[in-house]
């Protein structure tokens, strides 16, 4: 009789195991989709091409200023690029933070993160001031002059051309 018992409980378990398992990766499977979609909600709040080519420019300023008096340094180009595209990225989250409603007006911005509420307002404001205080640290590291003048564009962007824009023609002259 025990014997027909444990055979009974070893069929139940076989035939129902692969259910079971195939429940757990697909469980797995939906949080790697959710953790997937959540991380390119805030790619697409830091704008990854506009930030990508403002870097860029960085960095060709940086290549074109290599002479014998300032040698190329490769811990401060590393420091250029991350602290860079922080505070771009920083810069265009504010920027959306900040126009969340107007971005739900127009048609080529409806669909952005904000809008879309595909993140809180609060994670969006954090993740951005996270992202330019850690970007104006980097930049600060390298000398005065990068961290000062990586607050002042960060500062014109968001408080300057992001109101403005509403208001003045002016405004594309800033934001660029």
């Amino acid at each position: 009789c025990n014997n027909n018992i444990f055979s009974h409980n070893f069929l139940w378990l076989y035939k129902y195991s692969t259910i079971i398992i195939v429940l757990f990766l697909n469980l797995n499977y939906v949080c790697i989709e959710i953790y997937l979609m959540i991380l390119s909600s805030y790619i697409e709040l830091l704008k990854l091409r506009l930030s990508s080519s403002v870097v860029f420019s960085a960095i060709a300023g940086y290549l074109l200023a290599i002479s014998e008096e300032t040698p190329h340094e490769p811990i401060v180009l590393v420091k250029l690029i991350l602290g860079g595209f922080f505070i771009v990225g920083a810069s265009n989250g504010l920027n959306q933070v900040f126009e969340v409603d107007l971005d739900g007006l127009m048609e080529r911005t409806k669909n952005r993160p904000l809008p879309k509420k595909k993140i809180p307002m609060p994670s969006a404001l954090l993740f951005s001031l996270f992202l330019g205080f850690l970007g104006l640290g980097i930049l600060f590291s390298i000398n005065l002059y990068s961290g000062f003048f990586s607050l002042l564009s960060l500062l014109i962007y968001v408080l300057g051309y992001t109101p403005m824009k509403v208001n003045s023609p002016v405004a594309g002259f800033i934001g660029a």
